[in-house]
Formats: structure tokens, sequence, C-alpha cells
């Protein structure tokens, strides 16, 4: 029997999810049940988005920090050319 997906079917299964104490977390999602998955992706372009529409935050189910979030509040240091480096590719100046 194929289930039939729209957005409140989707959003009802995440709450469902939620609420037997499942983790929400994409891999989780993806090992267990890749149809919701499929589905959310198709309606609503991605997990993520699908996860917020249900109401809930993503972030809470993260089990990585985002990448474009910095871990230590630095900014990285910019790249020194190593001197054959910039004098093969600029030239001499």
């Amino acid at each position: 029997m194929t289930r039939k997906w729209d957005h409140e079917v989707i959003k009802a299964a995440i709450r469902e999810l939620h609420r037997s104490g499942e983790s929400l977390c994409y891999t989780n999602v993806d090992q267990n049940h890749r149809a919701l998955l499929q589905a959310a992706v198709r309606y609503f372009g991605t997990w993520e988005a699908a996860v917020h529409a249900s109401g809930y935050s993503y972030d809470s189910f993260r089990r990585r920090p985002r990448a474009d979030i910095p871990l230590t509040g630095h900014e990285p240091k910019p790249r020194k050319w190593r001197r054959k480096h910039r004098l093969r590719l600029f030239g001499d100046w």
C-alpha cells in the first residue's frame, strides 16, 4: 500500500516521530523513515524546512554544528602565498 503524502500529512508524521521520542536528525530519519524524508524533501525542499514547518527548531536536533558558524569565533588567517607560487602566477612585480 502506498501512502499519499501532502504538506499536512508530512508535518503530522514529523510531530508523531518527535512525540514518540525519535531523533529528527537527518541521519536517523534517512536510516529509519526514508519515505517520509523523501516526501518532505519533495514538498518542502529540505528536511530542515519540513522540521521548521512542523513547529520545531532544527538546530536542536542537529548532531554537528553548521559549517557557516565559526567554532572558535576567529576569522581564518589569510593564506600566505609562497614566493615561487607568486612568481609563477603573477610574475615579478
